[in-house]
């Protein structure tokens, strides 16, 4: 029959919907809260109780957390990664694999084997840098300058209880020996002293973590016995020993002993155990997660394993759990999870998992129906859902604190919906303007003032002139690619170029030390292919490209300490990008006969150190100055018939790269016609005479290939499709067209919009670029560090390859981006419609 309960009595049973998880658990916060308040209960006498706790323990952590809540959560916590685990781990492969250095700094990092972490981080970052790896650990460690290394003395303090270990371990061992020699390195590393030292700290900060160092240590001497026991005669060699210690070690947990305090119980029906409770609260009833799926057969199937049965037996009857009998011992934990309370018992479902898929009550729910009926009605409108209706209905504060800061602090969210209504956890929302004379609740003044100094830092006000002047000490120099920093996000340039903020150097064959060797290799070859007053004009393509093969292969044995030369991988992609100049040279100086300017310095630089070239200075607002520097890849120039000169800049890129129209038009890509603007200023010198701008030019040092028609048009013209793959992409001065391409075939450079330009316009587009320079060099020493990086599309922001995200916590979901001005439309022509 249907319940018949009192007024303002509550309900023996209710069936709940919630929005998802999240809200399940927000409701059974608010339920349990106010049964302790209204109905004299206790923590105690309330029960969380679910199928499994996976997708639910961290919910109901950070939930009940929040509200204030003491609980157990009652769940064996792995700890295959606690630091004795790792160092036991890391130990063997050190050994097993030849002091890898991913493997011996993942020992030293456990806190185990060095205690200061400083140390240990200065050691890492010097091993990353110089590459050391290997056996280079069992040695002393180069010298500076004919000096010790100031880390050997870090080095020889670590070593020795590993390769104690190493010793001990050579060879085919057995399980004994194995034993043997990680009980003697946990003695030589005193792991004993550090979880004395470990636990006193817990114990002042979370006492019921204390004792979890003991238990992991009591563990692995189990499992270390285990291990001596069942192989004590077998000997493997340590590598294959590896597998199956891991085995072991990712197996290990441990599980908290149930407090007897007031705390609400959090625990799974199948394990954990309460003798009297008044209130039970049973999460996550839905299909797929109580009742719980049978697992899929590992090998064979139910009708196989009954087969199986029926011949060895005589019988029918399968070996292991049946499918039906899984069902019931699903029906009998809900007979359990139902029958736990003695008052109460309360039931929720999610109409959607924390990814917001679709879920479905389970069947359990359409049972209980049948037994008390109306309380899970068909109609999905009748059923009874979680909401708020009212603020007044709050049970504590943090389901009102974000308006009522809003109100203390006096602030507007991004929307104006948010400011007008307050809405929690997918509950009917109400008028936050009722609640603002409850902005002067004491408790908030602690988390007003932090959101105030939040709100502050993340405003990003301009920095004072007193610090500005300290960051860039005047004359203020900087470089042009600095300045691209700057224009893409303010903040970027901040960390960049202000507070010189860097990622670690790592000995590795990144894009930039492959950009350095290449642009290296070429500047050789252009100092040895003008020596005694030739010209690249000069050689064959064949030639250049052997005096190329000739460069690479000496740079190759000395780049960066051997860097190519340290691994087969490195050796192959040294080989690799020696293939791409050398076919990049030989197009050059093919195309040579019908290109009239001349490769006339490469590498030059202005500004810089002990440069011939001063920096280029341009005067901003209120007298103050900048001086650009930089480096320019290659300047070609072409003598004209009356004296005068061309001038032409070409930047190599590793993969290529195009002239974009708007980033130039924003300020984005300055650098090509930035440098164009100096050398039209410069005085003429022994390096370069007077030139004229004339063009700016991206080359790829990594041929693009396309498609081709067919594949017969591919092999017979493999020479013509490889002088495309080096096709030049920039601006250049119409007026010259000659002088770049004298038979006019337009193979060397890309026919692309806007390639060619009138020499008014192309003239014009380098003082637009010198006015961008200026206006970006007065933002800066005016203090602008402001969060605003550029969008253009999903897959073009400034975020996108940007190495300050950790610092800046720039969201795309709740910050702005800054958008591109568009290009001005052009003028139609006479006639035309508009």
């Amino acid at each position: 029959c249907p319940l018949a309960v009192p007024a303002g009595v509550p309900a023996p049973l209710r069936i709940v919907t919630c929005a998802n998880p999240e809200a399940e658990a927000v409701f059974t916060a608010r339920e349990i809260l106010h049964f302790v308040r209204e109905e004299n209960g206790r923590f105690r006498d309330c029960a969380v109780l679910l199928r499994t706790l996976d997708g639910y323990h961290d919910t109901l952590r950070r939930v009940f957390t929040r509200y204030g809540i003491p609980f157990f959560l009652d769940r064996r916590e792995s700890v295959a990664h606690h630091p004795l685990a790792e160092l036991t781990r890391f130990a063997l492969r050190v050994v097993a694999f030849g002091w890898r250095s991913d493997d011996w700094f993942g020992a030293l990092k456990t806190g185990l084997v060095h205690r200061n972490d400083d140390e240990l981080d200065r050691l890492e970052n010097e091993a990353l840098a110089r590459g050391w790896n290997g056996a280079q650990w069992t040695q002393p460690l180069p010298e500076n300058d004919g000096a010790p290394n100031h880390f050997e003395n870090l080095r020889h303090s670590v070593t020795p209880p590993f390769e104690k270990l190493a010793r001990a371990l050579s060879g085919s061992i057995t399980g004994a020996q194995l034993a043997e020699g990680l009980r003697s390195l946990w003695s030589d590393l005193d792991v004993a002293a550090a979880f004395e030292a470990w636990t006193r700290e817990a114990k002042r900060v979370a006492p019921s973590a204390a004792q979890v160092h003991d238990t992991v240590q009591a563990q692995l001497d189990d499992w270390l016995n285990n291990v001596e026991r069942a192989f004590r005669a077998d000997a493997l060699p340590l590598h294959e020993w590896l597998p199956i210690l891991e085995s072991g070690l990712s197996g290990l947990s441990v599980g908290a002993i149930p407090p007897a305090i007031d705390q609400v119980l959090v625990g799974t029906i199948d394990r954990s155990r309460s003798p009297d409770l008044r209130i039970t609260f049973v999460l996550g009833m839905n299909e797929t997660v109580f009742p719980a799926p049978p697992p899929r057969a590992p090998i064979l199937t139910e009708t196989e394993r009954q087969l199986l049965g029926e011949t060895l037996e005589g019988r029918r009857e399968s070996f292991g759990i049946s499918t039906r009998q899984r069902l019931a011992h699903e029906r009998y934990f809900g007979y359990i999870a139902c029958t736990r309370a003695r008052e109460r018992l309360v039931l929720t479902c999610a109409a959607a998992d924390s990814r917001g898929t679709r879920l479905n009550p389970s069947s359990f729910l359409t049972h209980l129906d049948r037994i008390v009926p109306g309380v899970f009605p068909a109609k999905a409108s009748e059923r009874e859902i979680f909401s708020i209706a009212d603020w007044r209905d709050a049970e504590h504060i943090s389901e009102i604190a974000a308006p009522l800061i809003r109100a203390r602090l006096g602030t507007r969210s991004e929307s104006p919906d948010a400011d007008a209504r307050l809405t929690v956890a997918g509950g009917d929302a109400c008028p936050t303007r009722e609640i603002a004379s409850l902005a002067d609740i004491a408790p908030l003044d602690a988390v007003v003032a932090r959101a105030a100094q939040f709100k502050s830092a993340m405003e990003r006000k301009p920095l004072l002139p007193a610090i500005v002047s300290q960051l860039y000490r005047a004359p203020f120099t900087t470089s042009v690619s600095a300045l691209e920093d700057f224009a893409a996000c303010p903040f970027k340039f901040f960390l960049k170029h202000g507070l010189r903020v860097k990622e670690r150097t790592e000995f590795e064959v990144d894009h930039r030390q492959k950009g350095i060797f290449q642009h290296e290799v070429l500047s050789e070859f252009h100092l040895r292919a003008t020596h005694d007053g030739k010209q690249w004009r000069d050689w064959t393509p064949a030639d250049a490209a052997a005096l190329v093969r000739e460069i690479g292969r000496e740079k190759l044995n000395t780049f960066e300490g051997g860097l190519f030369e340290s691994d087969d991988a490195r050796r192959f992609i040294g080989e690799v990008l020696l293939t791409n100049l050398e076919r990049l040279v030989a197009t050059l100086v093919s195309w040579m006969q019908h290109y009239r300017f001349n490769p006339r310095a490469v590498e030059l630089a202005f500004g810089m150190g002990d440069s011939p070239l001063p920096g280029w200075r341009l005067a901003l607002d209120d007298g103050r100055e900048l001086i650009l520097a930089g480096r320019i890849d290659r300047i070609d120039v072409c003598e004209l018939a009356d004296g005068n000169f061309l001038g032409a800049v070409v930047d190599y890129k590793s993969n290529g790269k195009k002239v974009d129209a708007l980033k130039l038009f924003n300020g984005l890509e300055l650098q090509l016609l930035s440098y164009l603007g100096f050398l039209r200023q410069l005085a003429p010198s022994a390096e370069l005479p007077q030139l004229m701008p004339a063009g700016v030019f991206y080359v790829g040092l990594r041929a693009k290939t396309g498609s081709a028609k067919s594949r017969t048009e591919t092999f017979e013209e493999p020479e013509a499709a490889q002088r495309g793959a080096f096709r030049h992409e920039g601006r250049f001065n119409a007026d010259w067209l000659a002088h770049f391409d004298a038979s006019d075939c337009g193979e060397q450079f890309s026919s692309h919009y806007m390639t060619k330009l009138k020499g008014e316009v192309f003239a014009q587009l380098i003082s637009d670029v010198e006015a961008h320079l200026k206006r970006f060099g007065s933002e800066i020493l005016n203090g602008n560090i402001s969060v605003a990086p550029y969008r253009r599309n999903q897959r073009d922001t400034a975020c996108m390859r940007c190495e300050f995200g950790a610092i800046c916590r720039f969201d795309s979901w709740l910050d702005p981006y800054r958008a591109l001005i568009p290009l001005p439309r052009k003028a139609p022509a006479k006639g035309a419609n508009p």
